[in-house]
């Protein structure tokens, strides 16, 4: 059995020939009842309001294929028959939700299982759970066949929201669907509904290039430092809760690879595929500023870049401390160096290969720890290594092309001066004052904004906030701490971040 981390996905023919499934939710919620529910979803991510979800008071679907079979409270299973869900039917949701007091669900998880056998599971993590009444823990969606994805996407305000959030009336929807389960199970042979053929929308889902196998054979992988490229450059306007520290801390470059030196492969033994390399030389200390301030720095992917402010000097650039870039083809173990001794660091990686490319953190038993990159094709992202206090020494990489790993500092991430966009996973910089932030996303999938300190406190949890947790399409606003702190970006979409200025 394979065990999925958050946002992790998969083609169901990679994991079973099987098209008929059970799937097993189960949800704890201390002081009140649980529910369990599987919404069925169109091509555009909507639910129908004439199409209830199935629950314990609706226990089957003709058009989704789904039958609850057992449970329907705290733990409850639903079969599905792959082959028999309706065309109209791109997407289907496993939910469990706390339909009582307003008391927030403690656990999560969803396993998939054939016969008897489990084939795939997904475990909520506790420390992702900030009060959520509601839950996403799994989805069976359409995409070049079907696939499974991990989501663990949680909703404060319940059941009522995540119905409003994919277009349809709770009060509707939700008759009698939400009220407390009944104490026996109900019968394994569910009566289905039909439902009528109004429902049906027919449309089919674009489809991506397809996975392929990774190439296993190994290749030397060699890291390079580059020779950091500082530029004075401006920085945001303090806030009155500024870190104090922020208003001095001066801004890199925050679009451009990193040059690479001249780079030395040092091949390890093929037993233990692995890749190690020491860095080179000692980064060079910044230069001294030019008499003449320079603009803001260039954002990566500006939608709408501000200009700094023209009343304020610019501080000269600090060192920035050496990158440590990594390449190869194929599947490695890679034993990576850090750029600093402790805390958060980024990792900026690319792969130009046409199937799966993965990409886990391994902890100190070799277990996966944190899935950083779960794509099919060219990829290119930044994203969050050891956020959490943990300090990972190696990475495992599944690919079928080339891919390039440069961890960096924080400081070496862009900075956050004013509206900025992009179209994939990233990590920015803040360290103004605690402000308001707009965010806009039109992905299908995950949009997830997170925010960690950059550099926490002894026994201080560097988790800050989770400004937004959602699946598809998203416009709202939450509130950004004070930095200086780190915001990790996941999304499959456009996406646009904008910090309250004034």
């Amino acid at each position: 059995m394979r065990t999925f981390a958050m946002g992790e996905k998969a083609r169901l023919a990679d994991l079973t020939a099987a098209t008929a499934l059970r799937v097993e939710v189960a949800g704890t919620a201390t002081g009140t009842d649980i529910a369990a529910f599987c919404f069925a979803l169109d091509e555009d991510g909507q639910i129908h309001g004439d199409r209830p979800p199935v629950s314990a008071s609706r226990p089957a679907s003709l058009a989704s294929a789904v039958a609850l079979v057992s449970g329907g409270a705290a733990e409850a299973a639903f079969d599905l028959d792959l082959e028999a869900v309706a065309p109209e039917v791109h997407r289907l949701l496993f939910v469990v939700a706390s339909v009582g007091p307003d008391i927030a669900l403690d656990a999560g998880s969803v396993v998939l299982t054939v016969e008897g056998e489990p084939v795939v599971a997904f475990i909520m993590d506790p420390s992702e759970m900030k009060g959520q009444r509601a839950l996403i823990l799994g989805e069976i969606y359409r995409r070049d066949g079907w696939r499974f994805g991990a989501v663990g996407q949680g909703y404060r305000d319940g059941l009522e929201q995540l119905v409003r959030d994919y277009g349809a009336d709770p009060a509707v929807l939700l008759s009698g669907a939400d009220a407390k389960p009944q104490a026996e199970e109900p019968r394994a042979e569910a009566a289905v509904e039909v439902e009528t053929a109004d429902e049906a929308e027919a449309a089919v889902e674009p489809d991506p290039a397809p996975e392929a196998e990774a190439d296993t054979t190994p290749v030397s992988v060699v890291e390079v430092e580059p020779e950091p490229e500082p530029e004075a450059e401006a920085e945001p306007e303090p806030g009155p809760e500024a870190a104090p520290e922020a208003a001095a801390e001066p801004e890199p470059e925050t679009a451009a690879e990193p040059e690479a030196l001249e780079a030395e492969p040092e091949p390890e033994p093929d037993a233990q595929l692995e890749a190690e390399a020491e860095p080179d030389s000692e980064p060079e200390a910044a230069p001294e500023p030019e008499p003449t301030p320079e603009p803001a720095p260039e954002q990566a992917a500006v939608a709408e870049a501000e200009p700094a402010p023209a009343d304020e000097p610019e501080p000269a650039p600090a060192p920035v401390p050496g990158i440590h870039t990594f390449e190869g083809t194929g599947d490695r173990i890679l034993r990576i160096t850090r750029p600093v001794p402790a805390g958060p660091v980024v990792a900026e990686i690319s792969c130009g290969g046409s199937g799966n490319f993965a990409v886990w953190t391994l902890d100190s038993s070799l277990e996966h720890d944190k899935l950083l990159v779960n794509e099919i094709g060219n990829y290119q992202g930044r994203v969050l290594l050891d956020e959490r206090g943990t300090v990972t020494e190696r990475l495992k990489i599944e690919s079928d092309g080339p891919w390039t790993v440069a961890i960096q500092p924080p400081t070496a991430a862009p900075w956050l001066l004013g509206p900025v966009g992009g179209d994939g996973p990233e990590v920015l910089r803040w360290t103004g004052p605690r402000t308001v932030v707009a965010m806009t996303h039109d992905g299908s999938s995950n949009f997830m904004v997170r925010v960690y300190a950059e550099a926490p406190a002894p026994g201080q949890d560097p988790y800050l906030a989770s400004l937004a947790n959602t699946l598809g399409a998203y416009e709202g606003e939450s509130i950004l701490p004070a930095g200086p702190c780190l915001i990790e970006i996941e999304a499959d979409g456009n996406w646009t971040v904008t910090p309250e200025t004034s």
